[in-house]
């Protein structure tokens, strides 16, 4: 299903004309369509991602990787670091923005932009990658514990590694266990622009961002408000969330210590959710079940 395809079905139950819309601006759709998308993808979590953030001592608040919208676990070290409110902080450690330590254990984003989170307590080590590349080409100078030829320093074997199969480069890397911080957070969908654009939602559910859009169109005050239609896609648009929740084909482990393949993980059922504002400032309610 394709973008223009949602456009086909809002314009012809608002009884306006796509081609020449007369009430409903196109581009105000698409960015509803698009705001659906992704608070159907923080409410269900059907795609996430892992990515490693090197810690420097003295630093407290890090960004989060930009494809984010919500953080799901961040572990220092493979040991996960609980996420805290800064009420609860402030109770434990009224100097907690100042408080310093080896390794945190908490971390929060209610006292920073919601794409930051802010470590507790304040690291006071710097970590850093095992790999050492040249300035030039970037071929491996050292790695411990694996094989190198004698002649190029190219490399030879590397167990769970991707190289190169013509001249043995490295090309993919899994570096968790290097140390720093690790977070798995949900992905944000593609923003959909042109007509032929596909939706970013699996099969089955992609017609929630149509129901979400037209939520809020008849949510809106003014000449089309309706609290019953509202009411009706509202509904219509939170049995697609749970019934897309209920069908998540790989879930996202969520506060366990995971230390090895992550998708075969274990995840703890409705897990309360710190960090609960969506990228558009819209609160996400849908908690996940095991």
């Amino acid at each position: 299903m394709t973008l223009g395809n949602l456009l086909d079905r809002v314009y012809a139950r608002l009884g306006d004309n796509k081609a020449f819309p007369k009430f409903f601006d196109r581009q105000v759709l698409v960015d509803r369509m698009n705001q659906g998308c992704i608070q159907f993808r923080a409410a269900v979590e059907d795609k996430w991602f892992r990515e490693d953030i090197p810690v420097v001592s003295g630093t407290a608040i890090y960004n989060f990787p930009e494809k984010h919208v919500r953080c799901q676990r961040l572990a220092f070290e493979d040991v996960t670091v609980e996420p805290r409110d800064q009420l609860g902080l402030v109770a434990d450690d009224p100097k907690w923005e100042t408080t310093t330590a080896s390794r945190p254990t908490a971390w929060t984003s209610s006292t920073v932009a919601w794409n930051k989170f802010r470590l507790y307590p304040k690291p006071s080590t710097t970590t850093a990658n095992d790999l050492t590349f040249t300035s030039d080409f970037g071929v491996v100078t050292a790695w411990p514990s694996e094989t190198l030829s004698s002649d190029f320093g190219v490399v030879m074997a590397v167990p769970g590694e991707t190289l190169n199969q013509d001249f043995g480069e490295v090309s993919v890397v899994h570096t968790e266990g290097v140390g720093g911080v690790t977070v798995w957070c949900t992905e944000r969908p593609a923003t959909m622009v042109g007509d032929g654009d596909t939706v970013p939602i699996r099969r089955g559910y992609q017609i929630a961002p149509a129901y979400y859009a037209l939520w809020h169109v008849y949510e809106q005050e003014g000449e089309f408000h309706d609290r019953i239609l509202a009411g009706y896609f509202r509904a219509q648009w939170l049995d697609q969330v749970t019934r897309g929740s209920v069908r998540a084909d790989e879930p996202m482990p969520r506060m366990v210590n995971v230390i090895g393949t992550v998708p075969s993980a274990p995840r703890a059922g409705w897990y309360p959710q710190f960090e609960s504002v969506g990228w558009d400032g819209l609160p996400i309610t849908f908690p996940r079940g095991s």
